[in-house]
């Protein structure tokens, strides 16, 4: 199998694994205000909102950024890293504080966290949370 084929086929493979990621976003104010907290997913279901995490999430953020949140918070995730990032510093701040992270350091553009905490914390807000696939298709893969 050529390099070029093996590529399609874990490329296909991770755009199922990513079928239920939402086609919007909605920020915190916005879903605290419906009555059934929910986004749209790319196979056109709703990703529904848990109130009582929403209501944590609120509480653990400054006034001022409910309308910066947009939920849910995307986590990329390459499987061949002990790390995965969110892309946003309020997503970064929130999660920081979910985990208990003071001295953690926050970025603009990518905060890297350890998979093994940031998972605990997708597993319990799993609704907030979107896990995305996105393995580095241009490193060298070996499948022998």
């Amino acid at each position: 199998m050529d390099d070029d084929r093996f590529r399609k086929i874990i490329s296909s493979q991770l755009k199922s694994l990513n079928t239920d990621m939402v086609s919007q976003k909605k920020s915190l104010k916005e879903l605290l205000n419906e009555k059934e907290p929910s986004v749209k997913t790319r196979k056109g279901s709703k990703h529904k909102f848990d109130r009582e995490h929403l209501k944590k999430i609120e509480g653990s953020i400054p006034l001022n950024k409910k309308y910066e949140l947009k939920l849910p918070i995307m986590v990329y995730n390459d499987p061949s890293l002990d790390q995965c990032y969110v892309k946003k510093r309020v997503e970064a701040e929130l999660l920081k504080e979910l985990i208990g992270l003071n001295n953690k350091t926050i970025k603009d553009d990518k905060t890297w966290f350890s998979k093994p905490l940031i998972t605990e914390i997708i597993r319990e807000y799993d609704d907030i949370f979107q896990l995305i696939w996105t393995p580095k298709l241009n490193r060298k893969i070996s499948y022998k």
